[in-house]
């Protein structure tokens, strides 16, 4: 998955995301707004998301939510990413007041989602990961053939068996990314680090 960065304004840089989740690119106004937006494309519980789904005005304010968010269990989520250190009372009371009068109303969910929770090696994980994202024909392959592992295997071990297989060039990070297997994502991923089957992945 690429990003690209843009000037949209002056000493002010956008982020663009190319989301195969939604098929288009998604633009973001920061990098932990982008930082959001790789979440939301990797969560497999998100069917889809868009960012900036609207402009509202509302008691004489204006707002933009950062991401529309719906997920597999049919919840739509109103995502604002903000800074917590120094939010200013004005704008919380305008986003209580937005989630009171626009959101709820709606049926939608209102959260927040602040900077500092980001975790940047979680971030850097996934983007790694979406590197070895395959055509459907190709994953499905791979994940037929990832029955026949343990239910715990370093990479190292894995793609030896499915390049075995396959033919160069397969990779049960494919399937790590997909959710059907987990690691510690927390820790920087090498040919050593060691995955485990999901329960009901396959």
């Amino acid at each position: 998955m690429r990003s690209k960065i843009f000037v949209y304004r002056r000493g002010m840089h956008r982020a663009d995301l190319s989301s195969q989740k939604t098929g288009c690119r998604i633009m973001t106004m920061s990098h932990n707004e982008l930082a959001f937006a790789h979440l939301l494309e990797a969560d497999p519980n998100v069917l889809r998301f868009t960012a900036q789904p609207a402009k509202f005005t509302f008691s004489g304010m204006r707002y933009t939510p950062d991401y529309l968010a719906e997920y597999a269990c049919g919840t739509q989520v109103i995502w604002e990413v903000h800074r917590k250190k120094g939010m200013k009372n004005n704008y919380l009371e305008k986003l209580k007041l937005f989630a009171s009068e626009i959101a709820y109303r709606a049926n939608i969910k209102f959260c927040l989602f602040f900077n500092e929770d980001i975790d940047y090696k979680l971030i850097a994980n996934l983007r790694y990961l979406r590197k070895y994202q395959v055509e459907t024909n190709r994953f499905e392959r791979i994940l037929e053939l990832s029955k026949a592992l343990p239910s715990q295997i370093d990479i190292a071990s894995a793609d030896s068996f499915l390049n075995e297989k396959l033919g160069r060039g397969h990779s049960i990070r494919t399937l790590l990314y997909n959710g059907f297997f987990s690691t510690d994502l927390s820790q920087t991923i090498t040919q050593n680090t060691k995955v485990w089957r999901v329960k009901g992945g396959c």
